[in-house]
């Protein structure tokens, strides 16, 4: 179980390559027996020429999960990011989550450079991703304060955090995220990787001592070479999780994932089974 992040896929230039890379994608779940993932991208390039439209980026990215959820039998869906920087874009991007919703986009995300100011035109973007019923996860206090957490929680209407991890800074709104119910998407190479966070005295150590909804994620597989099973080996390691908090993380995930209620308690249902076979092979071993 993983809610992946994924941001590569706008190296590619054509939709062929987007695609395969899609497809291929569902090949690499399959191989680290992932049931169930949530690919989130943006549909517009930053600050260069955009080579095809975000329209067929988005068309080409479904082809291609498509193909894969046939051929490997994993599940997908698509989250689709709104960029800090790209305000102007935000308002396209909910109507290409509203045209694609049936064929699996199910959320709309904020991600970039938190020390950006906001635009009314994201604000206005949520507000109707939400009127249209899309699931919202914001990028917030990764590298910005905890006051952006605060600011997703009461003005965006966010389930999820992805990463989160300073939140810790301000107990008020530690305590806001906890009784909303918020889930934290935390991406454990990555927030190393960039300073976000240190391994030793990392946020998601906190989060598992006191039973906050979070799960294990890869960010991103494409730039840092990484896997889930890598990330859960780095949970363990380098941060002080032990292997029955990483289950309780994929319990949360599945728990936490955006999907309808009778294909939620579906997926629970695989996980839950999974993690009692391997329970089961960890005590005859």
């Amino acid at each position: 179980m993983s809610l992946v992040l994924v941001l590569s896929l706008l190296a590619s230039s054509s939709r062929d390559d987007i695609e395969r890379v899609s497809y291929e994608y569902c090949e690499d779940l399959a191989r680290q027996n992932v049931v169930y993932a949530e690919l989130r991208f943006s549909p517009f390039l930053p600050g260069r020429q955009q080579p095809i439209p975000g329209d067929d980026y988005v068309d080409a990215a479904l082809c291609g999960l498509e193909r894969g959820e046939r051929d490997f039998r994993v599940k997908t869906r698509v989250i689709l990011i709104f960029m800090r920087a790209q305000p102007e874009n935000c308002m396209d991007i909910v109507k290409l989550a509203e045209k694609y919703r049936h064929r699996g986009v199910v959320g709309v995300d904020m991600a970039g450079d938190e020390l950006l100011p906001l635009d009314p035109r994201h604000v206005e973007a949520f507000k109707e991703a939400k009127r249209l019923g899309f699931h919202v996860t914001v990028h917030a206090a990764e590298s910005g304060p905890a006051s952006n957490v605060k600011q997703a929680i009461e003005d965006f209407g966010t389930e999820r955090i992805g990463h989160g991890y300073k939140v810790l800074d301000d107990a008020s709104v530690y305590k806001l995220a906890r009784e909303r119910g918020v889930h934290f998407e935390v991406c454990p190479t990555s927030s190393v990787f960039t300073n976000a966070a240190a391994a030793d005295t990392h946020a998601v150590r906190r989060f598992a001592a006191d039973g906050v909804s979070f799960s294990l994620n890869s960010d991103d597989p494409g730039i840092m070479l990484i896997d889930l099973t890598n990330e859960y080996e780095v949970a363990e390691r380098d941060m002080g999780l032990t292997q029955e908090q990483i289950i309780q993380s994929v319990l949360h995930a599945a728990r936490a994932a955006f999907l309808p209620p009778d294909e939620k308690e579906e997926l629970l249902k695989t996980v839950e089974e999974k993690i009692a076979r391997f329970r089961q092979e960890r005590t005859l071993g």
